[in-house]
């Protein structure tokens, strides 16, 4: 493996299954390959890990998970580069306005996310952005291939779940 180890990887994490299916099944579809976790804990050690080129976050899990997530990758050295897609099921005013509230309460005061999607997510507009945030550079087509069997294993839930495209 090469320095581009993680460049084709795109993590996706979200607590509800429908999101990480259709998420993933769309990704997969486009020639990515796709991590999955549900929730946080799960979600920040799979980012170390597979060292994935783009996260996918749903801000709408329990317990404020997605935000949480989002402000311990950009305060963590090793994570913080890694572009982030946020998906909400509340509209950017209202997910700003409530980050800003309580950014105060999470320690130092984050970046706003690389892209912010309001569900439903449509998928032109989700491939638009990863194409805009990482061009050809991170497709597998492009780059050296990540081997999804050096990753964590595959659980009954799905969860770590790797697709690799054939």
């Amino acid at each position: 493996m090469g320095t581009n180890k993680g460049k084709s990887v795109i993590l996706v994490v979200a607590e509800e299954s429908d999101t990480r299916i259709f998420l993933s099944k769309l990704l997969v579809s486009a020639g990515w390959i796709v991590v999955e976790a549900v929730g946080m804990a799960e979600g920040l050690r799979l980012a170390k890990e597979a060292k994935p080129a783009v996260v996918v976050l749903d801000v709408m899990m329990p317990n404020m998970e997605g935000i949480h997530m989002y402000h311990h990758m950009k305060n963590e050295p090793l994570l913080r580069t890694i572009p982030v897609i946020m998906i909400s099921g509340i509209d950017w005013e209202t997910f700003s306005f409530y980050q800003k509230f309580h950014s105060d309460r999470m320690g130092p005061r984050v970046p706003e996310p690389e892209a912010f999607m309001e569900k439903p997510v449509e998928a032109d507009e989700l491939l638009g952005e990863l194409e805009r945030l990482l061009g050809d550079m991170a497709r597998p087509e492009a780059s050296e291939s990540v081997d999804p069997e050096e990753l964590s294993p595959i659980s009954e839930q799905g969860c770590g779940r790797q697709e690799k495209v054939p």
